[in-house]
């Protein structure tokens, strides 16, 4: 969730950066264009990693417990034994 809240963050004032657009429009923000830049890109990637983990961990857990996961959340239905 911070990782989200950063881009966010982020994304919001690197519009204001760089178009002199959005809530903080009226700020000094275009002197930091890249640190801006650089910090959004870094959280993006984290959060992008983040994605893969979870995939990563879905398709383990599915290989471990002998389950389909992916139609078990599509179908709201699970197998019982």
């Amino acid at each position: 969730m911070a990782c989200l809240f950063v881009i966010t963050l982020s994304g919001i004032a690197l519009d204001a950066a760089q178009n002199r657009a959005g809530p903080l429009a009226d700020t000094l923000l275009f002197r930091y264009t890249h640190l801006i830049v650089e910090i959004h890109v870094v959280a993006t990637n984290v959060a992008l990693g983040f994605i893969g983990l979870h995939l990563l961990g879905g398709l383990g857990s599915s290989r471990i417990h002998g389950e389909n996961l992916v139609l078990a959340m599509t179908t709201g239905e699970r197998r019982v034994d």
